[in-house]
């Protein structure tokens, strides 16, 4: 384990205990901010319907007017079977991963990641080292923040997870380790 004060440097500890309740809720979190983030059926929509009034607009033809109608009304019909579709895989594969892990881990594991020099994390008795470099996404949500490692791991940092450290005294020494702003 790292020393806490390495030559006056600033040390963090961030416990979470993995039950059922915080895996769903970080992982629910995680797929709405990703879901939330691919607009493109929507832009696709937009463009369809637009494309087609603008066309029936400029030539005065009224088909278009109804071929935009029909467009409208038949994008929002399968933006809805779109959404239902996606939620409902994103669910299936949150089941999966829960099941996963508490089958392997356990009902009550307890992640703790200690952020120095390195970025250490113990789960059911495995321990792992990563430097900061190998943070390939950062994901802030309401409660947590997500590390995405390089090696496909995502680290969740609970907010008020901190047994060494504070919150509000982590997220500038994490920007400053990791270079972002």
């Amino acid at each position: 384990m790292i020393e806490r004060e390495q030559n006056g440097g600033q040390y963090f500890t961030n416990e979470i205990t993995m039950n059922e309740y915080t895996l769903r809720e970080i992982l629910f979190a995680i797929w709405k901010y990703e879901a939330g983030r691919n607009k493109l059926p929507i832009v696709i929509y937009l463009l369809a319907v637009f494309a087609s009034a603008v066309y029936a607009l400029v030539t005065g033809n009224e088909d278009y007017m109804l071929l935009m109608g029909v467009i409208g009304l038949g994008g929002l019909v399968c933006l809805f079977i779109y959404v239902v579709i996606i939620a409902w895989i994103g669910a299936k594969k949150r089941e999966k991963i829960l099941r996963q892990t508490i089958e392997k881990y356990g009902k009550e594991a307890v992640l703790k990641t200690d952020f120095g020099e390195n970025i250490s994390y113990y789960f059911n008795n495995t321990e792992k080292t990563v430097d900061y470099r190998e943070i390939k996404k950062v994901i802030e949500l309401e409660m947590y923040l997500i590390l995405r490692m390089e090696n496909g791991l995502d680290l969740p940092v609970w907010k008020a997870g901190f047994t060494y450290g504070k919150w509000d005294d982590f997220i500038p020494y994490f920007k400053q380790k990791t270079g972002m702003k």
